[in-house]
């Protein structure tokens, strides 16, 4: 047996291990509190709960108070959260990348929950095994959601950070829904699920999709990075890397980072990690710039009465002046009638200049 059917076996086993953890998890939260449903998301706000098509999913979103006309759409899509519990562990990074033009959200993938209390919960369910999840409908739904978030807040670029199960989403809607979404950071992705659980055990429960099929179809357009811990036992940095250079080779934009010490942990590669920083910030710097907002201009109608406004005081000033200086003539020939006796209205210039008027 070799180390990577070996390693694949124990990821098996462990999973089977959380199995029942994750079923108790499942009636823990279905004893207290309803599980959300489509039906929920009838009317949905687009702030708390956004539709996917048949499915209705719970999300957080962090926004600037005062929304620019044409943001920057991040989305975050957490891994499958093996060991049970809530899957809202990305939400402490969402403010670290706070910026005037950028909206974050937090989307909950089907049958997940966050660790509100009572917790918010995306429709579907999530309690089988390993992998279930990765399937056409489900994936289709997220992509549906983050179009309907496109929409709601016009953005114009769409930056998704998907995390393990998370990436796979990503992964799979680059290629599967070609121009929804415009750059993803891809954080311990399995890349090709048969590489990653090795070619004998690549069977799933369900038919699920795989990313490496999707590579073909994605837009030269789009902007990529893969980014690994370099001690991450899951995603190991060569399972990345292969995925990394059969897209380069297909013609994909993507790059790879890997991140000394990292684990399989989210926050073990993204915490006080300048890498994650640095990457997530160059995919949102790559959105195009806000179109210059256009000089204000008055109607037509307005214009024109500004005009003639302007042309009646003009008129006025030169009626103003055209009086003062008759009466002043006026005053001028008074005075030399009174000294002269009657004079010709038109004076000379030197005999007025003599008055001294």
């Amino acid at each position: 047996m070799t180390q990577l059917e070996y390693e694949s076996k124990m990821m098996n086993f462990c999973g089977s291990c959380f199995l029942s953890i994750r079923w108790l998890s499942a009636l823990v939260v279905l004893a207290h509190f309803p599980l959300a449903s489509a039906q929920s998301c009838i009317t949905p706000d687009n702030t708390t709960r956004v539709t996917g098509d048949a499915e209705c999913f719970a999300i957080r979103t962090e926004a600037p108070v005062s929304l620019p006309q044409a943001p920057v759409l991040v989305v975050w899509i957490h891994g499958d959260v093996s060991s049970g519990g809530a899957a809202d562990y990305m939400d402490e990074y969402l403010p670290s990348f706070a910026a005037p033009d950028v909206v974050h959200v937090r989307l909950l993938r089907p049958g997940y929950f966050d660790s509100a209390m009572p917790p918010n919960t995306s429709s579907g369910t999530t309690f089988t095994p390993r992998g279930a999840s990765w399937t056409p409908d489900y994936i289709d739904a997220a992509a549906n959601a983050i179009s309907n978030l496109r929409t709601h807040h016009s953005a114009r670029y769409v930056v998704v950070v998907g995390h393990s199960g998370g990436a796979i989403y990503s992964s799979v809607i680059l290629g599967r829904q070609p121009g929804l979404i415009d750059a993803s950071l891809l954080v311990s992705t399995p890349g090709d699920l048969c590489v990653w659980r090795a070619p004998a055990l690549c069977g799933f429960v369900r038919p699920v999709l795989n990313p490496i099929d999707f590579i073909a179809t994605i837009p030269r357009s789009a902007k990529l990075i893969a980014l690994v811990g370099s001690n991450d036992p899951n995603t190991r940095p060569p399972v990345v890397q292969d995925y990394v250079s059969r897209a380069q080779a297909a013609g994909v934009d993507i790059s790879y980072v890997e991140i000394a010490g990292g684990e399989h942990g989210f926050g073990t590669v993204a915490r006080n990690q300048p890498q994650f920083n640095a990457a997530l910030r160059s995919l949102i710097a790559a959105a195009p710039a806000l179109p210059a907002k256009p000089v204000p201009t008055l109607p037509l109608i307005p214009q024109t009465l500004l005009l003639v406004a302007l042309l009646l005081i003009g008129l006025a000033r030169v009626r103003g002046d055209g009086l003062y200086f008759a009466r002043k003539n006026e005053g001028i020939h008074d005075k030399l009638s009174s000294t002269y006796g009657q004079v010709d209205p038109a004076v000379p210039e030197d005999v007025t200049a003599t008055v001294g008027m």
